[in-house]
């Protein structure tokens, strides 16, 4: 099942210096309300609803502009207190629960896209894996997701920075992972790094999401402190295991199968550690 997501990837791109992308993120952060906006109110640039994954809404927002959701994609936008300065994050909804928030240094989604480069819409069943956008900002969990806010990087439809008040929200529910991957590399001096997490839809259009953590967020006061690569895996691996064991009609061999993920089964593949959500593909081409 992986090597399928490592076929169909186009080859890769020289991509920024992880040093360097955390170190925009973090000028980001700190910037987001160094200058006057002359807008008031959020406008969405570009959005891609039409499909289970990946969602995602393309802001040109500036800071205190207010709260803001985001139709279709059940996402809530507002400036939340940091050390530094407000900026704009994504926020749970209605009874949705907010599991963990946490700063990515460094990100990237890769999604089924057409010949323009563009995700896949309306009723295409083909397309090649590329990506659609790369760079640094914050993760949202809740007991039934992962809300990604890209806050400076690169996306399909034109860069992002939110000190200029452009971010782009991806919304990617449990329900549509089939496994989540622990991307280790080999130390020079010897033993293994653990490099970052990568979600992986396998259904049409097929969708990868790459997260390198840095840090745990307190949303009420913005505080943050070092997380690791296996802790923030294991949050999500828990959120997407609840769900998937919520699933009606769930055989019981499954379902011992599941509770062993939750509790920490892992699959080796090469230096990588991966679990196993589903094998089914969900909403889209079996």
């Amino acid at each position: 099942m992986i090597g399928l997501v490592e076929d169909l990837a186009e080859p890769a791109t020289a991509l920024p210096d992880r040093a360097e992308s955390a170190s925009r993120l973090t000028d980001a952060i700190r910037g987001s309300r160094s200058q006057e906006r002359r807008r008031t109110h959020p406008v969405e640039v570009a959005v891609n609803l039409s499909k289970p994954v990946p969602r995602f809404a393309l802001f040109d927002r500036p800071p205190g502009a207010g709260p803001h959701r985001v139709p279709g994609l059940a996402v809530a936008l507002d400036d939340l207190p940091r050390p530094r300065g407000a900026h704009l994050a994504p926020m749970a909804v209605d009874d949705e629960v907010e599991v963990g928030r946490f700063v990515i240094g460094y990100l990237r989604i890769l999604s089924t896209c057409d010949a323009q480069g563009r995700p896949v819409a309306g009723d295409a069943t083909s397309g090649d894996l590329r990506e659609v956008c790369e760079g640094g900002g914050e993760v949202l969990v809740t007991d039934r997701r992962v809300v990604v806010e890209v806050m400076v990087g690169t996306t399909c439809h034109g860069p992002v920075d939110a000190n200029r008040g452009h971010v782009l929200v991806a919304d990617f529910p449990f329900e549509a992972v089939n496994s989540v991957e622990r991307r280790r590399k080999k130390k020079l001096l010897g033993g293994v790094k653990e490099q970052a997490v990568r979600l992986s839809a396998l259904s049409f259009p097929v969708t990868v999401v790459e997260l390198e953590p840095l840090a745990v967020l307190d949303t009420a006061t913005g505080d943050s402190a070092g997380v690791d690569v296996p802790l923030f895996a294991e949050v999500i691996v828990a959120m997407a295991c609840d769900v998937h064991l919520a699933s009606a009609g769930l055989e019981s061999a499954e379902r011992d199968r599941l509770t062993a993920v939750r509790a920490g089964r892992w699959q080796p593949d090469g230096l990588d550690l991966v679990a196993v959500m589903s094998a089914r593909p969900f909403g889209g081409l079996p």
